[in-house]
């Protein structure tokens, strides 16, 4: 009969009231972690706005488990995304060990008094042993990785970062320990299940149920102290350097292991880009956000949750091309306003003024080097809103301050005076059409869907051949459709992201009243702008629309074979930009793809691309505004690197990527490299 491996707890340091001792200990440092994690809430709470961030419960603990627990964005990148998950990955199943030993040993053992052992034993005790031992390398291997990484290769974007070197070393001091621990007790003699009894045997039992501990004791020091008094000395400083890491958790940088969860579980669902509306705005005696108190808890929850890793910075192009903007350092400034004031509130203390955060803490320059990308958002692992906590400071300096670009208030002017960022005569808006023959809804037309125009589809020259080759699609496929002509008036979108929130809910309210006055129910845009401000904000004011991009309209078309005709010309190498309104915000990646192959052209990639796509630079209201800060242009960022994939045209799905891009090629010297929209490509290629 084969031996019974086993591992008497607390073997060597038994003593009158351990099993006493140990739990009490360990129940006194949860409570601690407990009250310092609910101290933190208090704080939050006490500063920031009521917000609900709990409803759809279930959808939220699946996306825990999915993108927390499954490192989603961790591992996107490479040497963090393992280092990372190497050190989790091995610290819970450390974790859930020491919650089975005290299961095997409080409860089963010293409660139900099944003796000698109720399960640690036999093959469950050798696989158990074999992972935790596995487990003990991968926490290793991570914090050695980690501890490599700060010290040779230094990578920028952790500066500040401070406090998990020393919390690094810690753990892998105490992982070591553990498993010198182990090797202490293997040098001793392993132990097996005789009967009722649990003696001694061979160390080389535990060769393959603890290979790690079973190595090292062959090397363990022979010295005059014996291998018992080694075992007895390195477990209490085990265990002492054990709860005192597990302490750290309320205090330091290591609670975010339990705030990160929690941040994903209250991550709003809407789209990235999508703003809330100002709650009674008609009786608010203030806009947006000047001092702290008037921040939602979630974006000073955000702001605590901030462990500084910079993967925005990495990703935004703001910071990338030199412009002030740190999405990190929006995090970190306002964690440092509010961290001594709520303190106060916590403890019941009055607060006779809340400092303003603009001018002191962020600056102008950093709100207004936003473009909205998203690029920040989409990679951040722990889920922080980065976007809403600037455009809500955007929106008090614009609607309490009139504190603002000059290009930007022209801007507004025109959407106030004429219902288009150029000021030009609405009555125009249809003029585009000229020649098609394309019905208005207030002809009594009542079509299949509604193609909603947009401003720069309609008035801007590089937009409008998109326009009309939008309409050369629609005719080819006998599609019934209608446009709203001089009835449309701007969606609202640069009021929105400039900060106006109160033109723009002017203009969005009209808009809505004239789509539900028609009965609208299916619109088509090619502006992402557009799409993203009807599909994702208009429903906030009553405005619920099946709203589609073009590209996903037209690619609807030809796999229901309703858009025949397509012939197959040169297969030029193209390359699509894909645009952030389009893809970060709202994940169409394949559908622009899928016409570019339809067409036959040979798609090309950038370096940056989909998800990871670099902004043209005009989100966020910047297309109406000139680029004076920063090393160099947004937009000549992204030239160079269409450039660089060596296609011989480039393809976009946005009006102002392709008049970002235009520019930027021009700028480079080559204006041979054409920039075309893919609705453009495609009906150059319908015969007739």
């Amino acid at each position: 009969m084969n031996p019974q491996l086993t591992r008497p707890i607390y073997w060597n340091v038994e003593f009158p009231g351990i099993d006493l001792f140990i739990p009490v200990v360990g129940i006194l440092l949860v409570a601690g972690v407990v009250y310092g994690f609910f101290q933190r809430v208090r704080m939050w709470r006490a500063l920031g706005q009521p917000e609900i961030r709990w409803d759809r419960t279930w959808e939220r603990l699946l996306r825990v488990v999915r993108t927390g627990f499954g490192q989603r964005r961790i591992l996107t990148h490479s040497y963090g995304g393992k280092m990372h998950t190497l050190i989790l990955v091995g610290f819970v199943l450390l974790f859930i060990g020491t919650v089975l030993v005290a299961i095997e040993r409080d409860i089963c053992q010293k409660l139900l008094g099944i003796r000698p052992v109720a399960f640690l034993f036999g093959h469950f005790y050798s696989v158990f042993s074999f992972i935790l031992d596995l487990a003990g390398v991968m926490v290793v291997v991570g914090c050695l990785m980690a501890l490599y990484r700060r010290a040779f290769l230094k990578p920028r974007h952790l500066y500040g970062n401070t406090g998990f070197g020393k919390w690094t070393v810690f753990l892998l001091v105490v992982t070591l320990t553990g498993f010198y621990v182990e090797a202490a007790r293997i040098a001793h003699s392993a132990f097996v299940i005789e009967g009722d009894h649990i003696v001694e045997a061979e160390s080389a039992l535990e060769k393959w149920a603890s290979p790690i501990g079973y190595m090292l004791s062959l090397v363990l020091p022979s010295a005059a102290v014996s291998p018992k008094a080694q075992h007895l000395v390195m477990w209490w400083g085990h265990a002492v350097l054990s709860l005192g890491f597990i302490l750290g958790f309320a205090y330091s940088i290591l609670l975010h292991a339990f705030t990160g969860p929690a941040n994903i579980f209250f991550a709003r669902f809407e789209s990235t880009g999508a703003l809330q509306p100002i709650a009674n705005m008609e009786e608010a005696e203030s806009f947006g956000v000047t001092t702290l108190d008037q921040f939602g808890w979630k974006t000073l929850f955000d702001s605590d949750v901030c462990v500084k890793c910079g993967r925005c910075e990495l990703h935004c192009p703001a910071t990338i091309t030199g412009k002030p903007l740190s999405p990190k350092r929006i995090m970190v400034s306002i964690r440092k306003v509010w961290e001594p004031v709520a303190g106060k509130l916590a403890a019941g203390e009055a607060v006779a003024e809340f400092p303003a955060l603009v001018g002191n803490a962020i600056t102008e320059d950093e709100i207004w080097s936003c473009t909205t990308c998203g690029a920040c958002m989409r990679e951040c692992p722990l889920f922080i809103e980065h976007i809403p906590a600037i455009l809500d400071l955007r929106r008090a300096r614009v609607m309490m301050e009139s504190s603002f670009p000059s290009e930007a208030q022209i801007t507004l002017q025109n959407l106030e005076k004429a219902g288009n960022p150029w000021g030009l005569d609405n009555s125009a808006r249809a003029d585009w059409a000229k020649g098609l023959e394309v019905p208005t809804l207030e002809q009594g037309a009542e079509p299949e869907i509604l193609l909603w125009v947009g401003c720069a589809g309609s008035f801007d020259v590089r937009a409008k051949p998109a326009t009309r080759a939008l309409a050369k699609i629609l005719k080819a496929a006998n599609v019934s459709f209608a446009i709203l002509g001089k009835e449309e008036q701007c969606c609202g979108d640069p009021a929105r992201r400039i900060g106006h929130e109160y033109l723009y809910v002017t203009l969005a309210q009209m808009a809505v009243e004239t789509l539900n006055g028609y009965g609208v129910k299916r619109i088509v845009t090619g502006c992402p702008h557009c799409f993203h401000t009807l599909a994702n904000e208009y429903p906030q004011l009553g405005g619920r629309y099946e709203v589609l991009h073009h590209s996903e309209y037209v690619d609807e078309l030809i796999r229901a074979g309703r858009l025949a005709g397509i012939e197959i010309g040169e297969s030029l190498a193209t390359v699509y930009h894909d645009s952030c309104y389009l893809g970060r915000h709202n994940d169409i990646y394949e559908e622009p793809r899928n016409l570019a192959r339809a067409a036959g052209l040979e798609l090309a990639e950038m370096q940056r691309t989909r998800e990871r796509s670099f902004c043209c630079g005009a989100g966020g209201g910047r297309m109406w505004m000139e680029e004076h800060l920063g090393d160099r242009k947004i937009n000549i960022e992204r030239s160079e690197e269409v450039i660089a994939s060596g296609a011989k045209q480039v393809a976009v799905a946005c009006p102002f990527c392709k008049t970002m891009l235009k520019d930027g090629l021009k700028e480079k010297g080559r204006e041979d490299l054409q920039v075309f929209d893919i609705a453009e490509l495609v009906a150059e290629r319908i015969s007739g």
